[in-house]
């Protein structure tokens, strides 16, 4: 007959729910962060006619999958957002969120990386 022990089995689960209960936030926080630095970057970007459209970018945290899934989603709120991004068939694209997220895109992604490591080394 053979006898398990899972003492350290469950050593190790407790562990790895530590970790996660440290990685998620310290994540959720470099992903908020880059999403403001996205709209920031995007409203300096943004044509300045009236300076609503700059103005109404925003960057919001999304929750999703009983809280498993964050996303953040950055955009303006003003309805003509889409037609200066990406023209019309009378006006020529003024390109703002693209260029914004392309131009931040390597950092952010680093930044989330040395948070998740952070929180796990740390």
């Amino acid at each position: 007959m053979t006898a398990w022990n899972f003492n350290e089995l469950t050593a190790l689960t407790g562990k790895l729910d530590g970790i996660a209960g440290r990685v998620k936030p310290a994540v959720t926080e470099a992903l908020v962060k880059g999403g403001e630095e996205v709209r920031d970057l995007a409203a300096d970007i943004a044509d300045k006619d009236t300076g609503h459209m700059a103005e109404s970018i925003e960057s919001t945290l999304v929750i999703s999958g009983g809280g498993a899934d964050a996303a953040v989603e950055v955009g303006p709120t003003a309805f003509y957002g889409r037609y200066k991004e990406h023209g019309t068939a009378k006006m020529p694209p003024s390109p703002f969120m693209g260029p914004a997220a392309a131009q931040k895109a390597d950092g952010i992604v680093q930044n989330i990386l040395d948070a998740a490591a952070g929180s796990v080394l740390g």
